[in-house]
């Protein structure tokens, strides 16, 4: 029965438990492998279909959220990419914003210098 020692102690408990047969809670894997094998319910054939059949169910569930955890940390890198390209474009606004008033500034100061250097007080700015 070296069929049974593919599967691990999950799946030897599911079989169990579909041929009908109570499994203690502290048993280990070769006393389940015992319960199984000594089940009035046993056939070979059956057991190792049943066993193939859990064990691809398992890894498919384990691969589905594998997946899903993937997607999600893809997810999540994409929202943080999302918002630090938005705090850039912010920062960036802001700096031009800043720029703008400094240029402002600048050239308002040189209407003033220049209206004072032509001696005209003229503060109309």
């Amino acid at each position: 029965m070296a069929f049974l020692a593919k599967g691990k102690k999950a799946d030897l408990v599911n079989v169990c438990e579909e041929l009908g047969e109570n499994v203690p809670p502290n048993s280990r894997v070769p006393d389940i492998k015992h319960i199984i094998l000594e089940s009035k319910n046993f056939n070979e054939e059956a057991v190792r279909i049943m066993l193939d059949r859990i064990i691809g169910e398992r890894l498919e569930e384990a691969e589905a959220e594998r997946q899903q955890l993937e997607h999600e940390a893809e997810r999540q890198r994409l929202e943080r990419e999302a918002e630090q390209q938005r705090l850039e474009r912010e920062a960036e606004q802001q700096r031009l914003s800043s720029n703008d008033l400094n240029v402002k500034l600048s050239s308002d100061d040189l209407n003033v210098k220049l209206r004072l250097s032509s001696g005209k007080l003229n503060y109309n700015v």
